[in-house]
């Protein structure tokens, strides 16, 4: 499988997101039009398709399970994906059937001290608290990387320790999903900027162009300009101690994570609009196909012979036009929801105007077939009256 993932926001608020003269409706299909690997980047999805099959498929069975709450929530759902990710990278780490080597950026020997199995919770937890130290200002994403894979590495082998109770193994994963955005966050960093600072003004400065391209539809979904305005520069220690080296990567990694957190969420609103458009176009693809066939039915029930075949050729094809205030709606909906739709849309109405007008012509020669029905039966009737009336004595 050489993409991660082989295939997928109902209305989740779009519409209370935007102004009433954008308002739009999502398609309820939206969402199976989606492929589970929304919302996530290049890099990691690169890092994800090192794993084995039989991963790779639980990972995309569970995020297509995840799409639903998108309806609810961007975020929500982003913040589930991270989830699903973490929670099935530890599971693996745990399988014997797994390379170990393949779930983490530099796999090392690891003989962990005995407290790791003794107080597994508290030695993780100090460790975790201890990271921060290991970072200078000069760090770059790639130290930053290293470190937090390292951490996950001693985490997923003290968690798949036989004999741990399972409120152990929870506490355990919780500070694995608090590390994993972390690593995957400097993962995306990794070759783009040259320490935390520098990737500040980068990711911002990317963020700042991605909204400035995006609908500002996308943006409101996620509040992206309001969270953006909200956000403050990372807090740095006094100048002595900076004079010391002493650093703190946390709030750095808070704002970027935010930042990522806009980018993303902005990215699947649009993937979502697009994809409620693509559903609109294929309803009205439907209704058309079906005005067709009915259009075609219609003149199949000509008959030089039946005005009642003639009768019912006309009402087939007075049902062509039925769902036209319905086409029309589903058409301004999908335009308003994506314009590009617009010019694929005015390739199939040119299929339905053409279904009507030949509905039209068939209810027409359905009428001059039942009038010329109507004079030969005339005919006919003033002949026999004309043959009674010779017949007739005088």
């Amino acid at each position: 499988m050489k993409r991660l993932l082989a295939s997928t926001f109902l209305a989740f608020l779009f519409v209370g997101a935007v102004s009433p003269a954008d308002a739009f409706e999502i398609n309820a299909k939206a969402t199976a039009r989606l492929e589970a690997e929304v919302g996530l980047d290049a890099k990691t999805i690169a890092f994800l398709n090192r794993f084995p099959s039989e991963v790779r498929v639980q990972i995309v069975q569970t995020l297509k399970e995840s799409l639903p709450l998108i309806d609810k929530s961007v975020e929500g759902y982003i913040t589930q994906v991270n989830g699903v990710i973490s929670s099935s990278i530890d599971q693996a780490a745990c399988r014997s059937t797994v390379p170990i080597g393949v779930l983490f950026d530099e796999v090392k020997d690891l003989v962990l001290p005995g407290e790791y199995k003794s107080k597994p919770v508290e030695t993780l937890t100090n460790d975790f608290a201890e990271i921060a130290s290991d970072f200078s200002a000069k760090s770059t994403p790639h130290d930053y990387r290293m470190v937090y894979s390292d951490f996950l590495h001693r985490a997923a082998i003290t968690g798949c320790q036989a004999g741990l109770s399972p409120e152990t193994v929870a506490e355990i994963s919780v500070l694995q999903q608090m590390a994993r955005p972390k690593w995957n966050l400097w993962l995306r960093l990794d070759g783009v900027c040259t320490n935390a600072d520098a990737c500040l003004t980068w990711l911002r400065k990317d963020l700042d162009e991605t909204i400035a391209k995006a609908d500002p539809r996308d943006v409101a979904v996620v509040n992206g300009s309001s969270r953006l305005t909200a956000l403050k520069s990372p807090t740095q220690p006094g100048f002595f101690d900076r004079l010391r080296g002493v650093f703190y990567p946390g709030p750095y990694e808070d704002v970027l994570l935010e930042l990522y957190s806009i980018g993303d969420g902005t990215r699947v609103a649009e993937k979502v609009r697009h994809a409620s458009a693509e559903a609109d176009l294929a309803d009205g693809i439907a209704l058309i196909d079906e005005a067709e066939k009915t259009a075609a039915t219609a003149r199949s029930q000509l008959s030089g012979q039946s005005s009642d075949a003639n009768n019912l050729a006309i009402q087939t094809a007075g049902a062509v036009s039925k769902d036209r205030a319905r086409l029309a709606a589903i058409v301004a909906n999908a335009a308003e929801t994506w314009s590009a739709i617009g010019d694929r849309f005015t390739l199939q109405m040119a299929r339905y105007n053409a279904a009507v007008e030949n509905a039209k012509a068939t209810s027409a020669e359905a009428a001059k077939l039942n009038a010329e029905i109507a004079a030969r039966q005339e005919r006919i009737r003033d002949r026999m009256l004309q043959r009674m009336y010779d017949r007739a004595p005088k």
